[in-house]
């Protein structure tokens, strides 16, 4: 609307962009926890693996030792690797948490002022149409005297 001018459109401009960044950290945060809850269930996937690998070597006959004693180790370092990745996914999640209400506050910041842009921007386009209506009356005004008048002289002009 011509002539609406909102005061606080440069703050308006900048929790809008603020909502966007923080939109764009979370997404990528939520990339990063996928990837990782990925690298997580690959770390199980391969702990069942080993762990089936040892149960058939129980099956089979004679234990070697060795290689036995290969396929703890492994599964040491791996169970190592689990509870590593287990804090890492963790903290991702609670980042991932963090960020989500930011977003959220961010949103409501911004729609805060949508709603008082909006509320002013309705109370302009009254008062602009207040101004228009009595604008229109005075013109109305204006013409009907100015009528009136003609009216009046020429009766006057009739009469003698």
């Amino acid at each position: 609307m011509r002539g609406f001018a909102f005061r606080l459109e440069p703050l308006l401009s900048l929790r809008r962009h603020r909502e966007q960044t923080l939109q764009l950290q979370l997404a990528q945060s939520q990339r990063m926890l996928e990837e990782q809850n990925g690298r997580l269930e690959a770390i199980r996937a391969e702990m069942r693996n080993r762990a089936g690998h040892l149960a058939k070597h129980h099956e089979k006959g004679p234990l070697d030792m060795e290689r036995l004693n290969l396929e703890w180790s492994y599964l040491a370092v791996l169970e190592r690797r689990l509870e590593e990745q287990v804090v890492v996914v963790d903290q991702l999640a609670r980042r991932v948490a963090e960020e989500r209400e930011a977003v959220l506050e961010a949103s409501k910041e911004k729609k805060a002022l949508e709603k008082l842009r909006e509320a002013l921007l309705v109370a302009f386009a009254r008062e602009e149409a207040r101004r228009e209506m009595k604008d229109a009356e005075e013109v109305a005004t204006t013409r009907h005297v100015r009528r009136s008048q003609g009216q009046e002289g020429g009766d006057e002009q009739s009469g003698q």
